[in-house]
């Protein structure tokens, strides 16, 4: 894939949803809600989760604040061809533009980013968030205006697609979508980032040491 010819995409955040604090990248994966939103219509496409993978990133990566941290992050792990790469990190601050999202992806591409803990809300809009995503991979854009299903720029509990949009994920889906004797499917490969272990182990020790400052005070 030549990324000079993607752009970027995101879904942005609810910020009644956001946390007061970054905690740790987890992954979370919604398969079979995926499953429905892409078995719509013309549409039979099945969504396949391979095994979770870890990689220790450099710096900062778990949380994405510029698009040279972005353009690092996409190429921490090499998967397979045809196979849609999804980074979980703690939060994204960068997307095209500064402010807080729910994911990024590529458009018509086959890299995306999720915050992990939009990923794991317990309100069921995770899978609608990584459906969204994988719509931008297939190169489905926001509307303009909004029309109140999957693809709108905020998350809305709403993950019908339009006729039109079906077309377009039909029309470019030969990057990603896959053949087998199942049928058509899409293999996505779920990455952790995690910061090497003595990072973690500075940023618990400053932790311990904000906390004592403060029990003084």
């Amino acid at each position: 894939m030549n990324r000079t010819r993607c752009f970027l995409a995101a879904s942005l955040l609810a910020m009644s949803f956001y946390p007061t604090a970054a905690f740790g990248a987890s992954i979370t994966t919604h398969e079979t809600e995926m499953d429905a939103v892409f078995s719509q219509g013309a549409l039979d496409i099945d969504i396949r989760f391979n095994a979770p993978v870890t990689v220790v990133a450099p710096g900062t990566l778990l949380d994405i604040d510029n698009a040279s941290e972005l353009s690092i992050l996409f190429g921490l792990f090499a998967v397979p061809a045809n196979t849609v790469s999804m980074y979980f990190v703690d939060q994204i601050n960068w997307c095209g533009f500064s402010a807080s999202f729910h994911g990024c992806a590529e458009v018509t591409g086959d890299d995306i980013i999720i915050a992990s803990w939009a990923a794991a809300t317990g309100t069921g809009l995770g899978g609608e968030l990584e459906a969204h995503e994988l719509g931008h991979n297939f190169g489905l854009e926001h509307p303009d205006p909004p029309t109140g299903n999957l693809m709108d720029p905020t998350i809305n509990g709403n993950s019908t697609l339009t006729a039109a949009q079906i077309a377009t994920i039909q029309a470019n889906g030969a990057g990603i979508i896959q053949n087998d004797i199942g049928g058509d499917f899409v293999s996505i490969t779920p990455i952790l980032v995690t910061v090497p272990e003595s990072s973690t182990g500075l940023l618990l020790g400053l932790g311990l040491l904000g906390v004592a400052i403060r029990r003084r005070v």
